[in-house]
């Protein structure tokens, strides 16, 4: 092999290498482990089920609004499916607070919360 052949070669192993390193991702965790949001009342969650769908509420401010949501939400779920194309397999979920503070209290999004939990910013 001449040493322009080998140059060549030096070069081409030296580009797949800086390419192949471009698009390489750890693995991280970003939960931190005891960051969890400090709860200041307990929730006594209840919930109502109908054919598709499961709403969790906490007291009675929210059965009302649970009850609502769920017959709203079933009365939806066709033009949903018609659109997506397939029916849902199973029970989904919905879960209702009262308020954005009381939502903040649960780790429920925590891994995807843009905001700081320190209230002056």
């Amino acid at each position: 092999m001449s040493i322009i052949g080998r140059y060549k070669w030096v070069l081409v192993c030296l580009t797949v290498a800086c390419c192949a390193t471009l698009h390489t991702y750890a693995q991280t965790n970003l939960e931190k482990y005891g960051q969890n949001r400090i709860q200041y009342r307990k929730f006594d969650w209840k919930f109502f089920d109908t054919k598709h769908f499961r709403v969790y509420h906490y007291d009675a401010a929210g059965k009302d609004l649970a009850r609502y949501v769920a017959e709203q939400a079933e009365q939806d779920i066709s033009i949903v499916e018609s659109k997506m194309g397939g029916h849902f397999p199973h029970r989904l979920s919905i879960v209702l607070y009262n308020s954005y503070s009381e939502y903040h209290q649960t780790n429920i999004g925590k891994k995807n919360d843009s905001h700081s939990d320190d209230p002056t910013g």
